[in-house]
C-alpha cells in the first residue's frame, strides 16, 4: 500500500508548441516518464524525441476514433462523452497503464497534446486512483504553430488556427480550478532558468534531481535551433478574422502566473469556451448523423419526396465519395440536398452516368451546371471546390443537365464532397452575401438595413439578458464544482469506512461460524447425556418394580433411621 500520494505533472499544449522540450526538461529534473521502450522514438519531424508514452497515445487515438474525431479537430468533444459505454474500456486501459507504470512513483509526468481534449477523463482517473495532477500549459504563438503544421502536414492557416483555438481553450477551461502554470515556448528557449523557477513555484514542486547537475544537462539539451518556425506577432493584429484567437493568446501572454486562478480570468475563459462549444455543436454535432438526398424532376418540373433517393453520410470534415443509383426511367434536371442541417459544404466533383455516356461537373468546367437556392445559401468556386455556405437546415443544390442529355435515362450519380468542419476564411464572404440577401435596389437595401438594425437591437437585448444569466450560471457552477470536490473527498472517506466495516463484518461472520460449530457440539453432548439419563430412569423403574425391592423396603427404612441417629450423635 502506498504511504505517500503520487503526484503527476500533465504537460498540455497544442501540437508543435514545444511540449516535447518542456517534457524532456522536467524529465531531466527527475520526473519519471516511463521506461525507454515505452516511449515513442524520435523522428525527422521531432529529432530530439517526443517523450510520449506509446500506450497513452494509442489509447487517446482510440478514444477519438470512438467519438468520430481526430487529433486535428477544431471542435470540442461533445458534453458527457466520458459517460459513454464505449469509453469504459479505454478508461480501463489508461488506469492499467498508470497503475502498472506510474502510481508507485512519487513524481511522474506524461505528455500528449491530445490530453487537452481528454482532460475530463484523466481527472476522473486521478480521483479513482487517488493521485494529484499539476498542469504545465505550454503556449506558443499561433502563427508559428500554423507555419509548423503547414510545413509538416500541409494544413491551411485557417485549419491550424482553428485547432490551436480548440486545444488552448480546452486546456484552460478544464484546469480552471487546478494547480497550473502557463509558460511561453519562445521565452523558455531564451530564459529557461527563470521560467523553470516560475514552473517550480507555480506548481509547488521539489525536483528529485540535484539542481546543478540537472541544469548542466538541460543547458546541453535546449538549443536555439529547436524553434525552427518564427513569426511576427503583429500578423494576428492584421487579420480581423482572428480576433478571438488573438484575444486568448494575448491574455495568456499578459497574465502573471498567479492570475491564472483569478475569478475574472476563469470567467473570461469559461464564456469563450462555452460559446465556442455551442457554436461548434451547431456546425458539427447536428451534422454527424446527416444524410444526402437526390431528387429528379417530375412531369410538372417540380421536386418531391416520392421522386428522390436518400442515404446516410459521414460529416467528418473529410472528402467522401457517394454513389446513388436511380430507378428506371429517370430523366431531366436534378436537385441535391447534401445535408439535413445548416452547414458549410465543399463539392469536389459530380459525375452523372446516363444509359449512353456520362457528364462531369468539376473545377475543369467551373461548375457551370451547378446553382444554389440563393435565398438561404451562397456559393463560390475556389480552391478546386464548389463551396457553399447554407443558413437553412435544407440546403439545396441544383444540377442542370445539358440539353443534349435531357432525354437520356440517368443511371447513377457520384458526388465527392465534405461537410466542412473548419470555418475557413473563404466562407466569410459567402456568409456576408447570404446575410445581405442580394437586394436589387437601394430602397430595398435601406429598408432592410433599418429592419435589420431593429432586429439586431432586439437580439442584442436578448443576448445581454442571456449573458447576465449565463454569468450567474457560471458562478453557480464554480461554487457547485467546489461542493462536488468536497463531496468527492467525503465520498473517498466514506468508501474507506465502508471497506473497513466490510472487513469487520467478515471477521464477525467467521466468529459466528465458529460459535455455531461449538453450539452444535454442545447440543450433541446434551443429547447423549439425555439418552443416558433415560436409560438410568428405565433401569430404576425396573428395579423398583421387583419383589426383592418391595421386601427390602423395611430394611432400607431401618438403615436410614440408623444413619440419622449416627449423624445426630
Amino acid at each position: 500500500m502506498r504511504t505517500t500520494k503520487s503526484t503527476a505533472v500533465c504537460i498540455l499544449g497544442m501540437h508543435r508548441s514545444g511540449t516535447s522540450v518542456f517534457t524532456r526538461t522536467l524529465n531531466l529534473l527527475g520526473a519519471y516518464l516511463g521506461e525507454d521502450h515505452d516511449l515513442m522514438p524520435a523522428t525527422e519531424d521531432n529529432p530530439e524525441g517526443y517523450w510520449e508514452h506509446t500506450g497513452i497515445v494509442t489509447t487517446h487515438n482510440k478514444i477519438l476514433d470512438i467519438l468520430q474525431s481526430r487529433w486535428d479537430t477544431a471542435f470540442p468533444l461533445p458534453s458527457g462523452w466520458t459517460k459513454l459505454p464505449e469509453i469504459d474500456e479505454c478508461k480501463k486501459e489508461l488506469i492499467e497503464i498508470v497503475d502498472k507504470s506510474f502510481i508507485d512513483k512519487p513524481l511522474w509526468a506524461w505528455k500528449d497534446p491530445r490530453t487537452c481534449l481528454l482532460l475530463p477523463l484523466w481527472q476522473e482517473i486521478a480521483l479513482e486512483l487517488e493521485f494529484e495532477i499539476k498542469y504545465l500549459i505550454c503556449m506558443r504563438n499561433p502563427n508559428e504553430v500554423s507555419l509548423s503544421l503547414q510545413k509538416r502536414d500541409g494544413f491551411s492557416e485557417e485549419k491550424s488556427l482553428g485547432i490551436w483555438y480548440n486545444y488552448t481553450l480546452s486546456s484552460l477551461y478544464w484546469t480552471s480550478s487546478c494547480s497550473r502554470t502557463v509558460v511561453q515556448y519562445e521565452s523558455f528557449l531564451e530564459h529557461w532558468k527563470e521560467d523553470l523557477e516560475t514552473i517550480t513555484n507555480g506548481l509547488d514542486i521539489i525536483w528529485p534531481c540535484d539542481e546543478v547537475t540537472a541544469h548542466a544537462r538541460i543547458s546541453q539539451f535546449i538549443k536555439p535551433g529547436l524553434r525552427r518556425n518564427k513569426s511576427l506577432d503583429n500578423k494576428l493584429e492584421r487579420n480581423e478574422h482572428l480576433h478571438s484567437i488573438k484575444e486568448v493568446y494575448n491574455a495568456c501572454k499578459e497574465i502573471d502566473g498567479n492570475d491564472l486562478g483569478s475569478a475574472s480570468f476563469n470567467l473570461y475563459i469559461s464564456k469563450l469556451y462555452l460559446n465556442y462549444l455551442s457554436t461548434s455543436q451547431l456546425l458539427s454535432d447536428d451534422a454527424t448523423n446527416t444524410f444526402l438526398q437526390v431528387f429528379w424532376e417530375t412531369d410538372n418540373k417540380t421536386f418531391n419526396e416520392a421522386s428522390s433517393i436518400k442515404r446516410n453520410i459521414q460529416a467528418n470534415g473529410r472528402f467522401n465519395e457517394y454513389t446513388l443509383y436511380f430507378p428506371k426511367g429517370v430523366q431531366g434536371n436534378l436537385r441535391i440536398d447534401p445535408s439535413g442541417v445548416s452547414c458549410f459544404i465543399d463539392i469536389l466533383s459530380i459525375d452523372v452516368e446516363f444509359n449512353n455516356g456520362a457528364f462531369r461537373i468539376s473545377s475543369s468546367n467551373n461548375f457551370v451546371n451547378l446553382s444554389v437556392d440563393k435565398l438561404n445559401s451562397q456559393s463560390i468556386a475556389i480552391d478546386d471546390c464548389y463551396s457553399i455556405a447554407s443558413m437553412s437546415d435544407d440546403p439545396q443544390i441544383f444540377v442542370s443537365i445539358p440539353e443534349a442529355a435531357k432525354l437520356q435515362e440517368i443511371i447513377s450519380i457520384k458526388i465527392v464532397y465534405r461537410i466542412a468542419t473548419i470555418v475557413e476564411s473563404k466562407y466569410a464572404q459567402l456568409l456576408a452575401d447570404v446575410n445581405r440577401g442580394h437586394l436589387k435596389t437601394v430602397d430595398e437595401k435601406d429598408q432592410t438595413i433599418l429592419l435589420v438594425k431593429k432586429q439586431v437591437a432586439e437580439r442584442q437585448a436578448e443576448v445581454d439578458k442571456h449573458k447576465e444569466i449565463s454569468e450567474q450560471y457560471i458562478i453557480q457552477n464554480s461554487r457547485m464544482n467546489e461542493q462536488i470536490k468536497i463531496l468527492n473527498d467525503n465520498n473517498v472517506k466514506f468508501r474507506e469506512n465502508i471497506v473497513n466495516n466490510i472487513e469487520e463484518i467478515k471477521r464477525l461472520q467467521l466468529t459466528i461460524v465458529d460459535l455455531s460449530e461449538e453450539i452444535q457440539q454442545l447440543n450433541r453432548k446434551i443429547e447423549q447425556r439425555e439418552e443416558k439419563i433415560g436409560r438410568y430412569r428405565m433401569e430404576v423403574a425396573d428395579m423398583t418394580s421387583t419383589l426383592s425391592w418391595k421386601l427390602g423396603r423395611p430394611l432400607r427404612a431401618i438403615e436410614r433411621f440408623i444413619r440419622r441417629r449416627a449423624k445426630n450423635r
